[in-house]
């Protein structure tokens, strides 16, 4: 990866060295002028090194993600019946209670934002070649119930949230740390968090949620915990093939612990999807709350009536996305399958068994499943000494996986008698 950091735009470009070259701009955008990533894009490319060159101007890049409105979602409080944050400007409240026109004073304020590649500040102007880049922004949203003392005023002046954000670029990835401290006591009406500004979207689908499977963009409506406790990804497809995934890791905020069980987990609206992490919850002065999301982009390994199967970064190792959209049982070839293992507390798994071995998966399950797999070559004690053609017939095949687990469970269930005492 390489990044260049101007001090007001920042542009990163990531050549995975098998032809597409995932590019980033950041910059100061929306309504509020707030630091994140402005635009998300590919292009193909011969080279295999990374190359800033042509962002943001170059006709090659394809956009896949346009901030024209929010990706980090603003929060909504009890008494305003609108937004303060992302790209939310002001609405004077009327006399009668209800809101005014948007006005052109800003509901929050970026304070600062620096940017690192590899732990060390990327010098401004300078094309800095390395493997992880970090941009730390802070931020001020205001108290939209209170209007400002100054009539010329061109920002809200009531704190009411600091905003911190890390965003962690690798790769097709980027993983978002978001931490709000409140500086007042009331109450979240909803805060979305992660949401998408995915372009030109065709179709959804919602693993562990009411969407296991693609569906038209339409027709992907809203759906509640009580229904889907264990829903925490959506992934938008467009006409290219392409998809954004926007995972909200199951930590922290992405427990949803602060929406009840008939609030809305998933919604969308205005063309774009949202996951709902607070709803109605009261808090506190000095409390604080955090969320951890990761978007990924993707042309899918597979993507067919079973599988839905992409890669991307977690926490700085490779790691490969499945999602089965039905009970099936599956084998597909992955280049370096002996080196994958789980990664536990992931998505919703229960019903699944997955083997790999020779540079295959082996996945069997009763429903729709989600699970990750991380890749780590240096482990040595990922090989499993086992002929996958157990039946003998010169393919590998659903026969085979179903004699594999079989093998598996029976060593499991083994006593060590040597070790017996």
């Amino acid at each position: 990866m390489c990044a260049k950091f101007d001090g007001t735009n920042l542009f990163i470009a990531a050549n995975d060295g098998m032809g597409t070259e995932m590019c980033y701009w950041f910059k100061e955008c929306m309504n509020n002028q707030l630091f994140t990533f402005f635009r998300v894009g590919e292009r193909q490319v011969e080279r295999n090194y990374s190359d800033i060159n042509g962002i943001p101007n170059s006709s090659e890049i394809t956009w896949l993600n346009s901030t024209g409105s929010d990706n980090i979602g603003p929060v909504a409080i009890q008494g305003y019946n609108d937004f303060v944050g992302g790209n939310h400007r002001w609405r004077k409240p009327n006399a009668n209670g209800s809101l005014g026109p948007y006005t052109t004073i800003r509901t929050a304020n970026c304070n600062s934002y620096s940017v690192d590649i590899d732990g060390q500040p990327l010098s401004l102007g300078v094309i800095t070649y390395g493997e992880q880049i970090c941009a730390s922004v802070n931020n001020t949203l205001f108290d939209p119930l209170v209007e400002p003392q100054d009539s010329t005023a061109t920002v809200l002046d009531s704190p009411l949230i600091n905003e911190d954000i890390i965003y962690t670029i690798i790769g097709n990835s980027i993983a978002v740390d978001a931490k709000h401290t409140y500086l007042k006591d009331f109450t979240v009406r909803r805060y979305y968090g992660m949401q998408s500004m995915y372009n030109r979207e065709d179709s959804v689908m919602t693993p562990g949620g009411a969407y296991p499977t693609f569906v038209e963009q339409a027709n992907a409506k809203t759906f509640h915990k009580n229904n889907y406790p264990n829903f925490g990804c959506y992934i938008e497809h467009n006409a290219n093939g392409w998809c954004q995934s926007s995972w909200l890791r199951p930590i922290d905020l992405g427990t949803h612990y602060a929406i009840d069980s008939i609030s809305p987990i998933f919604t969308r609206s205005s063309d774009k999807c949202y996951h709902v992490i607070m709803d109605s919850f009261p808090v506190n002065c000095n409390d604080s709350v955090s969320w951890h999301g990761i978007y990924t982009w993707a042309l899918p390994l597979i993507n067919d009536d079973d599988l839905l199967v992409y890669s991307g970064i977690i926490d700085g190792k490779e790691s490969l996305y499945i999602d089965t959209k039905r009970a099936c049982n599956r084998i597909f070839n992955y280049s370096g399958a002996n080196y994958l293992h789980s990664i536990d507390s992931i998505r919703n798994s229960d019903g699944a068994s997955f083997l790999t071995l020779d540079n295959a998966v082996f996945i069997t399950c009763n429903k729709p499943i989600s699970f990750i797999l991380y890749y780590e070559p240096n482990d040595e004690n990922t090989t499993i000494e086992i002929n996958p053609d157990i039946n003998g017939d010169g393919v590998i095949n659903v026969l085979d996986i179903t004699g594999i687990i079989d093998i598996i469970n029976e060593a499991e269930e083994t006593p060590d008698l040597e070790n017996e005492e």
